[in-house]
């Protein structure tokens, strides 16, 4: 039994080998890559959608509250300090924390307040008039909904080591 008797595979059937493993990985990280994005997707629909919700809050709060901010514009408008003054005086135990002057001649003006119970509220404020037209409560708005959610994606502290984490 020399040599000449024992069979040697084909020169084909490596190449058919080799072919055949390189196949197997193809599908192999397609089928990874698969349900790493069928892991994935919900996430980001879900940080896209709330995006949009503090993308579009001005809109969406104009929406909610347009008869506390649509005023009716004047030639004249009062001074900064006054309307701060007439927000004082309907909330006098609040500390104002911040004066958004709007962009619109509109819209009213906006003043945060903190109010005494911890709260923090938005007063606006006609700037023409200097009349408080009522307040919109930030932690019931859409805004802070929308921020909550994108923040924490449902699973709260370690979604913001995930989202907080950058890769050094």
């Amino acid at each position: 039994m020399l040599g000449s008797q024992v069979k040697t595979p084909p020169k084909d059937h490596a190449r058919q080998s080799t072919s055949n493993n390189a196949k197997a990985r193809y599908f192999m990280a397609w089928r990874w890559h698969f349900y790493a994005g069928l892991f994935v997707v919900p996430f980001m629909i879900m940080l896209s959608l709330t995006g949009l919700v503090m993308l579009f809050d001005d809109e969406i709060e104009l929406a909610r509250y347009h008869s506390i901010i649509e005023v009716q514009p004047s030639d004249t408008q009062i001074s900064s300090e006054q309307q701060l003054k007439a927000v004082q005086a309907e909330y006098p135990n609040a500390n104002i924390t911040q004066f958004v002057m709007s962009h619109a001649p509109e819209h009213a003006n906006r003043i945060s307040i903190a109010k005494e119970d911890g709260t923090s509220v938005l007063v606006t404020i006609n700037q023409y008039t200097g009349e408080v037209l009522g307040e919109i409560d930030r932690s019931e708005s859409w805004y802070q909904l929308a921020n909550e959610i994108h923040g924490t994606l449902l699973i709260g502290d370690w979604a913001t080591v995930l989202l907080k984490s950058r890769p050094v």
